[in-house]
Order: structure tokens, then C-alpha cells, then sequence
């Protein structure tokens, strides 16, 4: 089951332009160089191995070098230190190389894995030798140890890092909120989060008329919701606040659906339309108009994201309880399919 800072790293980084300003912050100038990064592209990451068990790495990117080779970018995201993440890399790399030569590429493809870190303690230096060559004599255990089946990655530790520091040049403003978000929202408390809010501001801005905000901003205001214990209320304004300060003439969508919302569900006083559907304490005592501004703010965010909806899918959003559209909009952050919005 996927939590809350998977969903954080997905909306955000699934995202290429995200992703590849980020892994440029963090690599190497001659190895940036020796990419083309107007060629990088998201793949499927899943995959089956001979037992037919599932595999999933959080995000996988193929991108060119300027040389004509491919390169995939295996990126996980770690909330905590993971043991053995040097064999899971590997198991990886292996699934998408055969897969990848089985499309009929001669060549085998270069890998990179990064590893994004957050949390409360640092990642662990790595020990010299790994655990299995432990009690072996020195000569044996040092010979042995080059030559077993693991794969090195680019570790990417937030923890210790200020805000400030994850405010980095190169990066795109979505990117930093993403990172911010994932660091240091769950060391906040309710006054915390909001002051918070408060200095990322410019960043929630660039969100919100951006490609895909209205997701991504939904996808942040879940993400206080989970980490912190800031009320529903207080966050709605603060993210409007946000929203507010920003000059650009033109409407956001994310406004645009807000502000739609009201007027079919006839609702007042809510001020932020992306809240709708994520917060379980809303519900109690409001209207059914509010249900149906609800209703409708969810039938637009669905069919901008999976098309048309079915005319008994439409029905049965008509008929939802404030309960039920707040389940369907939780389940539409992480959902890739109509099936999986509507599951009961």
C-alpha cells in the first residue's frame, strides 16, 4: 500500500521536467554533460520475473547520452535506511535489461540507480564488507567482496539538510516544494505547518498554474493532512492564502474547479476547492449542496485525468455520501485507473 510520502515522491518526481532537474542538482557536471536531457522519458516500472511475483521500483526514466547509448535512471524513494537496497537495485537492473533487449535492442542499456532519502537519522555509512562476508579471513573476504551480485547507487540524503539547502539553483519550484515537503513537514506541529506554508508560498504559487497543480496541490495538502496534525481548516486557508499572493492574471484550473464547485453545489465558506474529497472531518454539517459541489469538483478532476467519464459512473457520484467522495478523492492521488478510483 502506498504512504503518503510515496504519493508526495510520484505526483511529483513521476514527472520528468520535476525529475530531471533534480537528478542534474545531484550528479556529476561531466556525466550531466554526457546526457541529452530532452530525450529523457518515463517507463513502465513494473515488472514480472520467472515466478510471476510483481516487482515495482518507485520511478524508471530512459534517457540518451550523447553518445547514442541508453540509459536508464532507477530512482527509489526510502522513508528509512533499507538493508540489502544494493540487491533490490540489482534485481531491477536485471528485469529491465532482459526486457529491454527482448524489444529487439542489441545493445545493453547503461544503468543508474539514485536513491532519495528522508527522514529522522542519516543514512548509514556503508561497512566495508557486507554482512554475508563477515568472519571470513581478511584476504578471502576482501576478494570475494567485488565480485558479488550488488549494485552501487547515488544517494541523495535529505536528512540534515536545511531549508535553504533544498532550495537549490537548477531545480524546478514544484521540485522544491516536493523535497521541502518530504524533510520537514513531518517535524512540524500544527503552528509549524502553517508557518511553513507561509515561507513556501512562491513555491505553492509556481504549483498551482503549473502543469498538472491542481493534483499536485491536492497531493500536498494529503501529505499535511497525514504528517502533521495541522487542522483542515487552518490548512485550507493557508493554502489560499498562498494562492492569493500569486499576481499572474491568469485563473488556475485549480481555482477554476474551485470556484465551479461552489456555484453547482450552492456552497459557502470553503475556501480552498482541492480540499474537497480529502478531509474526513469536513463533513459533518454541511449542506447537500456541498455534496454536490463535491460531486462535481471530482467529476472534472476525473475526466481531466481519465477522459469521459461512463454516464453509471457519473450517476454513482451523484448518489455519494460526503463520506464516499471523500474516499474518491483519496484513492484518485494514487489511482491509475477508473477501477481503482471506484473501488468499494
Amino acid at each position: 500500500m502506498a504512504t503518503p510520502h510515496d504519493s508526495l515522491f510520484r505526483a511529483f518526481f513521476g514527472v520528468p521536467e520535476h525529475a530531471a532537474a533534480w537528478v542534474r542538482s545531484i550528479l556529476p557536471e561531466p556525466l550531466v554533460d554526457a546526457i541529452d536531457w530532452s530525450t529523457m522519458s518515463a517507463c513502465d516500472s513494473s515488472m514480472a520475473d520467472g515466478d510471476l511475483r510483481l516487482h515495482h521500483t518507485d520511478l524508471l526514466f530512459l534517457v540518451r547520452l550523447r553518445n547514442g547509448r541508453w540509459l536508464f535512471l532507477l530512482i527509489e524513494h526510502k522513508s528509512r535506511y533499507a538493508p540489502g537496497i544494493e540487491l533490490q537495485l540489482t534485481r531491477y537492473a536485471i528485469h529491465i535489461r532482459r526486457r529491454h533487449l527482448a524489444s529487439g535492442d542489441g545493445r545493453p542499456p547503461l544503468f543508474l540507480a539514485i536513491v532519495l532519502h528522508h527522514g529522522r537519522r542519516r543514512w548509514p555509512v556503508p561497512t566495508p564488507l557486507p554482512r554475508s562476508l563477515r568472519g571470513l579471513e581478511a584476504a578471502a573476504a576482501g576478494f570475494l567482496a567485488g565480485k558479488q551480485p550488488t549494485m552501487q547507487f547515488v544517494l541523495e540524503d535529505l536528512v540534515g539538510q536545511s531549508e535553504a539547502q533544498l532550495r537549490r539553483d537548477g531545480m524546478t519550484l514544484p521540485g522544491q516544494l516536493a523535497l521541502l515537503c518530504a524533510q520537514h513537514a513531518p517535524t512540524f506541529d500544527a503552528e509549524g505547518a502553517i508557518a511553513a506554508i507561509g515561507r513556501w508560498q512562491d513555491l505553492i504559487g509556481a504549483v498551482d498554474i503549473g502543469t498538472g497543480g491542481q493534483l499536485l496541490l491536492e497531493t500536498v495538502c494529503s501529505y499535511f493532512l497525514h504528517v502533521t496534525e495541522v487542522p483542515a481548516a487552518d490548512l485550507s486557508t493557508a493554502i489560499t492564502r498562498c494562492l492569493r499572493t500569486h499576481e499572474d492574471p491568469t485563473m488556475s484550473t485549480a481555482r477554476k474547479l474551485r470556484l465551479e464547485g461552489r456555484q453547482e453545489g450552492q456552497t459557502e465558506g470553503i475556501q480552498l476547492g482541492i480540499r474537497q474529497g480529502l478531509s474526513q472531518g469536513l463533513s459533518q454539517g454541511l449542506s447537500q449542496g456541498l455534496s454536490q459541489g463535491r460531486a462535481a469538483l471530482l467529476d472534472r478532476m476525473l475526466t481531466a485525468r481519465f477522459g469521459p467519464l461512463p454516464t453509471v459512473l457519473r450517476q454513482r457520484l451523484s448518489v455519494a455520501t460526503t463520506e464516499e467522495l471523500d474516499a474518491i478523492g483519496l484513492r484518485l492521488l494514487d489511482a491509475t485507473s477508473l477501477d481503482q478510483v471506484f473501488a468499494n
